[in-house]
């Protein structure tokens, strides 16, 4: 503007007050000809609308923009105190006003007639043509100057069409947050973001690098979600081009499940409606290591076209990407939109009629038809048959276990998809809970029953349970593993145990499903023992202000949940969602003035909202009061527990404690053990610190141990980080969608488990008792000690993990263990050892891990 580069014809505005004096010519920075200045005709406030516009003649980058008063040799007053900007570019159906990183768009201008406000544009304009909007709060008369910073666009990229992306967790978005084009039925379209906007994020994409938040740099989207896999993305250019190269800047932190693509197709179209050549078809042949995000480079070998159309396929849970760009120059020639490809003609056979064959066709039919009498005539016979069995032969006793000779076989996809055998516990029957029943989903009476008694695993353990390492026995290892992917090195040596000397018994004619641990509103629900759980919403004084809730025997005292007002809780985020509802990250305001628990986060705190969906069934009522009821019991400081719930109008939530750092997996995440962390890494942990915070896991569990509660889903996941690494213990992380592969799907998908923090006798037989809770917290260890870098057993599928149980079970010598993590002491993995034991009553309870644990970290405090 100031050098005459842009012309005069160039420059429009909405009005002028004077044209040959104070015209849109005249608006530019530093210059004093005639009236010094553009001046529209009207007075400017905060509904005026008056513009100056620049006509850019091509695409080109804004990086800021500097304004200036009126001067006028001394004479001016007039000046924009604040302004927007406005911009367009071809594809773009209207004008688009400009919004920063920050989300401001109103941005700050003159404090005088002189002095020129420079404003940096972050991210960057791709535009032709500019406008500048005055804006004032109180009306005034005003008059601007201005000059824009930029180049030419040589990328030559107008828009992309992409899916919109995912969010990773409550703490990481990755969707495009800046795209300024269309967005219908989560497609974005005719328009540009920040996969061009010139910014490579960190080799951590949840790390927080700059104040925008975590993952602010890169857009990901997750390997299940709608039209993911393969990624399609469509580019648009000012022109034909020939095409030399594209470039693709991708995260590679594979222990995240977020890896390169595995391969890249490209098809080049000029009218961007058909593209029907074949595509250029590129495979990456990448390696895992180091987790670095890096730049992919493609050879296009001199394509021409208007339109790319990319096609990225990965294998991985996510592919992340930060920029896209080409090596291009505009070709050169005629080119004309291609034409819709001729479908090949349909050529139907000209069929002849044979006689021989017309004539046997009664005959044929005539045998087929015998054939399926017969057919059901034997089914028949065999389901009567197997009638007068199920009444005559109840049970049938399973051969002894132990030798190649007479060891059971079973069929894993029958045992994990569909069989679990019933058990009559103290009266009751554990067996299957149904999905589609709302009445039978929480609850459900653990394990409380005398195990087989086996001999010692290992012949020398130490009665003291002091956790010292096991004798090995050394015995021929089978040539077999669970698969070559999978091979006995990823896990650690191989459990090696005795024959029992008692024998497992199954009925023969039960059939049933693996219980179902998922709550109405998505959490994992706690195995309780049979107590009084009648439940009303209210008590029967009917004082509203709270839902008092009787006690059982078990607890002397009665608790008494507060009704909290809906309007002292803002809801930030939907986190998780379950079959009957959802849960929710809220911000709670004067909760130490409505329950009578701590509170260290002053007047407001976080806390997680689990409701019900509105004009749930009764059932699903009842069991959402149920669960009110259980966990109003629970007072322990190192578990999170209820704060109050709303219960007087839809929908039903109960308020729950959630804390400040979110939960273990994502805190452990975002940090190093600060024996490898390189210098100048602000966020590591001490060994100290993990058994610190390990500690607090196991005596929030021997609490739960004390009531005989079953947590069944513990893990990193579900447990809270707070202030001073203070750890509570939470249970909704299967409603969480960033947590969904962490579980194994069956029947259909109705079921969820999460088989590689489970027991064998869990995962075989749906036994849950606090000693698989053992068994559990040991993997949870495991997480922390990897700093959950990796999920347990990350080299098998699902499938594999269930056989795995079967080879404990069998006990054929082909079981494997999680192989010890980096820096694990003998000591330490020596206990998960003995967590992982086949016999449950070889395993240690959790008031035994606590003290041992306490003696291990004597002297530690934890840091500020």
């Amino acid at each position: 503007m100031t050098d005459d580069i842009i012309p005069n014809n160039a420059i429009t505005a909405s009005s002028t007050h004077n044209e040959g004096s104070v015209g849109p010519a005249f608006g530019r920075l530093h210059r004093e000809n005639n009236g010094g200045a553009w001046c529209p005709k009207g007075q400017i406030s905060t509904e005026s609308y008056e513009w100056l516009q620049v006509d850019l003649d091509g695409y080109h980058i804004i990086r800021g923009i500097a304004v200036q008063g009126r001067f006028g040799n001394g004479q001016g007053r007039e000046y924009a105190e604040e302004f927007l900007i406005e911009y367009w570019r071809p594809g773009i159906s209207k004008w688009v006003r400009y919004t920063n990183r920050t989300g401001i768009y109103i941005f700050e201008g003159n404090e005088n007639t002189y002095t020129p406000k420079y404003q940096a544009f972050e991210p960057y304009i791709v535009a032709e043509k500019i406008r500048v909007v005055p804006y004032s709060q109180n009306i005034r008369t005003v008059c601007m100057r201005v000059e824009l910073y930029g180049c030419e666009w040589t990328q030559g990229i107008v828009s992309y069409t992409i899916p919109q992306g995912d969010r990773f967790s409550s703490t990481v978005d990755l969707s495009d947050k800046i795209y300024d084009g269309g967005r219908d039925d989560s497609t974005l379209h005719d328009g540009l973001g920040q996969l061009t906007d010139g910014v490579e994020g960190g080799d951590n994409f949840k790390a927080e690098y700059s104040k925008f938040g975590k993952g602010y740099e890169w857009v990901g989207w997750r390997n299940d979600s709608t039209h993911s896999n393969p990624l399609e993305m469509i580019f648009e250019f000012d022109t034909v081009r020939n095409f030399s190269a594209a470039y693709f800047y991708c995260n590679n932190q594979h222990t995240k499940d977020v890896s390169l693509f595995n391969s890249a197709k490209f098809w080049f179209s000029v009218g961007g409606q058909w593209y029907v050549e074949e595509p250029l078809v590129f495979k990456n042949m990448h390696n895992p290591l180091p987790e670095k995000a890096r730049n992919v480079t493609i050879r296009l070998h001199h394509k021409v076209g208007k339109f790319v159309k990319v096609q990225l396929a990965y294998r991985s849970g996510w592919i992340l990407l930060s920029e896209v760009s080409f090596s291009s120059t505009i070709a050169n020639g005629t080119f004309l939109p291609e034409e819709e490809p001729i479908a090949p003609p349909v050529v139907f056979p000209t069929v002849t009629e044979d006689p021989i064959i017309k004539q046997h066709v009664g005959i044929l039919i005539g045998i087929l038809a015998a054939v399926i009498m017969l057919l059901m005539l034997v089914i028949f016979i065999i389901t009567v048959r197997n009638r007068q069995r199920k009444h005559t032969t109840p049970h049938a006793i399973l051969k002894p276990i132990g030798t190649a000779d007479n060891r059971v076989t079973i069929n894993m996809k029958d045992l994990a998809l569909q069989y679990q055998p019933k058990y009559a516990l103290n009266g009751n029957i554990y067996g299957q809970v149904n999905l589609d029943d709302p009445d039978k989903l929480l609850y459900q009476e653990p394990a409380d029953f005398k195990t087989p008694i086996y001999p010692a695993t290992y012949s020398n353990a130490d009665s003291s349970r002091e956790y010292a390492v096991p004798q090995d026995i050394t015995t021929p290892r089978s040539p077999k593993t669970l698969n070559r992917n999978c091979s006995p090195p990823t896990f650690g040596r191989a459990i090696r145990t005795q024959s029992p000397t008692e024998h497992y018994y199954a009925a023969t004619d039960v059939v049933a499903s693996l219980p179902n641990i998922q709550g109405v509103s998505g959490n994992t629900v706690y195995s309780v023992p049979s107590l009084d759980l009648s439940t009303s919403s209210a008590n029967s004084s009917g004082d509203d202000s709270s839902a008092t809730l009787r006690n059982s025997p078990h607890l002397s005292t009665t608790t008494q949940v507060r009704e909290v007002p809906r309007h002292r809780i803002r809801v930030l985020e939907k986190i998780g969602e379950g079959p009957f509802g959802e849960v929710h990250l809220a911000e709670a305001e004067g909760i130490p003035e409505l329950v009578d628990v701590p509170c260290t986060f002053g007047s407001k705190s976080f806390v997680a909202i689990k409701s019900l969906h509105r004009n749930s069934s009764e059932a699903a009522r009842k069991e959402f009061y149920k669960e009110v009821k259980i966990l109003s019991r629970i007072r322990d400081q190192n578990i999170s527990h209820i704060l109050g719930v709303c219960t007087r109008d839809e929908p039903l939530s109960m308020i729950v404690e959630y804390s400040e750092h979110g939960d273990l997996n994502e805190f452990l995440n975002e940090h190093l053990p600060d024996t490898f962390a390189p210098s100048g890494a602000t966020k590591t942990l001490s060994h100290g610190t993990l058994i610190f915070m390990a500690t607090q896991i196991a005596s929030g569990m021997k609490y739960l141990e004390s009531l005989n509660f079953v947590h069944r889903d513990l893990a990193t996941r579900n447990c809270l980080v707070g202030a001073g690494y203070a750890i509570k213990i939470c249970d909704f992380a299967m409603s969480r969608s960033e947590y969904k592969l962490d579980y194994y799907r069956m029947q259909g998908g109705r079921s969820m488990l999460p088989v590689r923090w489970m027991s064998w006798e869990s995962i075989l037989f749906g036994r849950f008792s606090t000693k698989s809770d053992v068994w559990a917290f040991a993997v949870t260890l495991w997480e922390m000690l990897t700093f959950a870098r990796q999920k347990p057993f990350t080299n098998c599928s699902d499938d594999m993990v269930v056989e795995n149980a079967r080879h404990m079970y069998n006990m054929d010598g082909r079981a494997v263990q999680l192989n010890q993590p980096p820096e694990c002491p003998k000591e330490i993995l020596d206990l998960m050892r003995e967590c992982w034991q086949r016999n449950e009553a070889d395993r240690p309870n959790f008031r035994e891990i606590h003290l041992f644990l306490q003696r291990k970290n004597l002297g530690y405090s934890p840091q500020a």
